[in-house]
């Protein structure tokens, strides 16, 4: 996807980072490709020329005071995100363990349950995908930054926190815009948001974001070599760009933003009422069967004890 949008770009992109500026001929064959790396896999543009500065970054919880201190709390930070994820994860296969906790899948819809208790425990499992998401992602990011600082000489300054609390979100734009990690934010732009923002106006941008993001969490699921479910996953994402729309109209008619306690209550209402057919698509097609950590370390049944689980295909 980005090859495909930087074919047109009419400018290269450059470093903005006072360290890095100045002639490229200056610059040896291993900053060179040090360079070219970091701008194929940076995900934010960070300290490049194509850094959105709309993009607001979260606020730094690691201790930044020396490249030493920062490596320490990235690891403390990593190992108790590890742990809190692997927890969740734990808990949402003990649902269902011969389906949900391999990767033979199954539904998150118990149909020998009452409309209500099956809903409740299909809302909790979702709940918990939702967790483990996000504590894999902030683990994910710190071992990233650890291999990056120490192994390739990259400033603390370049990883910035991938993500900032989501569920503390008091508005769908807010978790969206701000507490989600925006690592997908420009690609999802440029492919969904800016063209039919050109077509429609700023909630087409808004529209095509969202389904572009919907698009490319469907060719993932795709991945699994099981088919996809787009009527699902688009729809997960559909729907976020539409509760989206639906704050917006509501700041243009009373002239006040979606937040407050009742702003939170609202947003975790329509991310986890809706979040309930995404993880019906995860669940049906063995996502939940993931194996993160391999079982001999994982610390979830060390303390409650292994799940029933056939062997992990």
């Amino acid at each position: 996807m980005r090859a495909v949008y930087w074919t047109f770009q009419q400018q290269p992109h450059r470093r903005t980072t006072p360290k890095h500026r100045g002639n490229s001929e200056s610059r040896t064959m291993k900053q060179l490709v040090l360079d070219a790396l970091d701008l194929m896999f940076s995900l934010r543009g960070l300290g490049w020329s194509w850094f959105n500065p709309r993009l607001r970054l979260p606020k730094e919880r690691r201790n930044m005071q020396s490249k030493a201190s920062f490596i320490l709390s990235c690891l403390t930070s990593s190992l108790c995100t590890m742990v809190l994820s692997d927890m969740a994860h734990y808990f949402v296969q003990s649902f269902d363990p011969i389906h949900l906790g391999t990767a033979a899948g199954g539904t998150i819809f118990d149909p020998t349950l009452p409309p209500l208790t099956r809903y409740a425990r299909s809302t909790v499992i979702t709940v918990l995908v939702g967790l483990v998401m996000c504590f894999s992602i902030e683990t994910l990011h710190n071992i990233t930054a650890l291999n990056c600082i120490v192994f390739f000489g990259q400033s603390p300054s370049q990883w910035p926190p991938i993500s900032n609390k989501p569920w503390l979100s008091t508005s769908l734009s807010e978790l969206w815009g701000y507490r989600w990690h925006q690592s997908f934010r420009e690609l999802f732009g440029t492919f969904g948001g800016k063209p039919l923002a050109y077509l429609i106006g700023p909630m087409g941008g808004v529209m095509g974001s969202f389904l572009a993001s919907g698009f490319f969490h469907n060719c993932g699921l795709w991945g699994m070599g099981r088919g996809s479910d787009f009527p699902r996953m688009g729809g997960f994402f559909v729907m976020m760009g539409m509760g989206v729309v639906i704050e917006r109209g509501w700041k243009g008619v009373t002239g006040h933003r979606v937040g407050g306690s009742l702003g939170w209550i609202w947003t975790m209402c329509w991310v986890i009422g809706w979040g309930n057919m995404l993880m019906e698509a995860w669940g049906l097609r063995g996502l939940m069967g993931s194996l993160f950590v391999p079982d001999a370390f994982r610390i979830a049944p060390l303390i409650f004890g292994p799940l029933a689980t056939e062997h992990r295909t």
